[in-house]
């Protein structure tokens, strides 16, 4: 495992992804694992996003069968990806994590490759590194001003797929991974605040944590719906080429101050 802050500037589109969970409790080792509601990757930039989810599945499907649905599929992409790089938050252990999700694939039957340790980063292990102490997601996310009001914990993620409430797991599981997201760039940036007397500057100001708190309830939806159609054509014309003059021309804009603002602005341009 890597959890060296040196090692984030190797990250790219290419090589990596941003990775969350969320699951119906703590794995202790044997059968059965808990059950999983929703897995999140995403790459590096968080412009592209895969969603693994229950809820997709639970017309036609039983909670179970809509659970190994979305195993199966999240298992096809990891077996064609474990040579990338998984930056995570606090997914090392044995009773949250990979080793779970594993668990909870073998319990259903589904095959499921293991990422090598040195491709597993854990975000978690570096920020401790940075403030001499653990931790929370959510409190680092609070010191930083990117805590959005959909972040749950784990209790209230459990509690809301008790309820039948999966819309309310996916956009928490979403929002801790663009909180990583955002975590990386402020770390690359050197801006970490790990306290509420830190001295050190945000990268975002109170102003610009609502725009993109804003932007991100606005477009959520519109970004899975738009990477969901663009796997579906991928998948079903993967021997087609497409020539650049038959391609919609793009208005492209970007501050690389405000990156993912950037990313929002361009949606906003192109809408259709």
């Amino acid at each position: 495992m890597v959890d060296d802050v040196y090692d984030l500037k190797k990250l790219n589109n290419n090589n990596s992804w941003i990775i969350h969970y969320a699951c119906s409790g703590l794995y202790e080792g044997y059968s059965p694992a808990p059950n999983i509601s929703c897995i999140i990757v995403s790459n590096i930039t968080c412009d592209y996003k895969r969603k693994f989810f229950i809820n997709d599945y639970l017309k036609e499907n039983s909670v179970l069968n809509s659970e190994k649905l979305l195993l199966q599929k999240f298992a096809d992409f990891i077996n064609e990806n474990t040579d990338k790089y998984f930056l995570h938050w606090n997914m090392s252990g044995k009773s949250y994590g990979f080793k779970a999700i594993m668990a909870r694939c073998t319990d259903l039957g589904i095959e499921i490759k293991d990422v090598p340790d040195e491709n597993k980063i854990d975000l978690s292990k570096i920020v401790e590194n940075i403030a001499n102490k653990k931790l929370s997601l959510k409190q680092v996310l609070m010191f930083n001003n990117i805590l959005y009001d959909d972040f749950l914990n784990g209790k209230e993620e459990l509690d809301e797929y008790n309820k039948g409430n999966y819309g309310a797991v996916l956009e928490s599981v979403l929002d801790k991974v663009i909180g990583i997201y955002m975590l990386l760039d402020i770390i690359k940036e050197g801006s970490l605040k790990t306290g509420f007397n830190n001295r050190v500057s945000s990268k975002y100001t109170k102003d610009e944590r609502k725009i993109i708190d804003k932007k991100l309830k606005q477009y959520r939806k519109e970004i899975f719906d738009r990477n969901n159609a663009a796997i579906a054509k991928m998948e079903k014309n993967l021997d087609d080429s497409y020539s650049s003059e038959d391609e919609e021309s793009s208005l492209i804009v970007y501050d690389s101050e405000h990156p993912i603002l950037s990313l929002f602005a361009n949606l906003f341009l192109n809408k259709k």
